[in-house]
């Protein structure tokens, strides 16, 4: 397939960086996926993040790429082409690979069962947490990296985050008692909605409908 890049984009032969905003975005839509990393990654000279290898299904190529806000941070979900990630403090957002773009979750001491502790720094030191059918119901205290493995384990999102929907929701698993957070923040909410009395192995969206079991 021959690219739509420009010889000089690809060849630095010009600082690209120089030319309107309107020019390179309308470049960036002559692109494939791969070219618009690479064009990205000439205009912000290098500095484009850490590098991933991605797994291209249909034809079995794999292509290392630089991701921005990755780093450090662990996978719990990827659909329309946004991944759900979670920092070392366990706390989750949606991160577009390709474009870097990050749109942060409510906290996840927004949740009535799990609450924070602080070292002198400000630093988030341990989670206390009590999660009905967890534990004989008694209270853990877990330090960051230990609570991500007892926190969210899988996200699942309504409709890609770019559409706009108001109706946008993200569920979130959690681990072991299988109970379901939910968040709507295409609507503005700003907490996890946890769920005690619902137990899913499994949930789709379908229509506009959310399907469990």
């Amino acid at each position: 397939m021959r690219s739509c890049v420009p010889a000089a984009v690809m060849g630095g032969c010009r600082d690209w960086r120089d030319l309107p905003c309107d020019v390179l975005g309308l470049v960036s839509t002559k692109l494939t996926v791969i070219e618009y990393v690479k064009f990205r990654q000439l205009l912000l000279a290098g500095d484009d993040g850490e590098r991933f290898t991605f797994l291209n299904i249909p034809d079995g190529i794999t292509y290392t790429l630089p991701v921005p806000n990755l780093r450090r941070k662990y996978c719990v979900g990827s659909q329309f082409g946004w991944l759900a990630v979670l920092d070392p403090l366990c706390e989750l957002s949606l991160l577009n690979p390709i474009t870097g773009h990050e749109i942060p979750l409510p906290s996840i001491t927004t949740l009535p069962n799990v609450s924070a502790n602080y070292a002198p720094d400000g630093s988030v030191s341990s989670y206390s947490y009590s999660y009905f059918g967890w534990h004989g119901n008694s209270p853990g205290n877990l330090t960051p990296a230990e609570f991500r493995g007892n926190s969210i384990i899988r996200a699942v999102l309504s409709s890609s985050p770019s559409a706009g929907r108001p109706d946008f929701t993200v569920i979130g698993f959690l681990t072991l008692a299988s109970r379901i957070i939910c968040t709507r923040p295409g609507s503005g909410e700003d907490k996890w909605n946890y769920y005690d009395e619902v137990s899913f192995q499994d949930v789709v969206f379908h229509r506009g409908s959310l399907f469990g079991i």
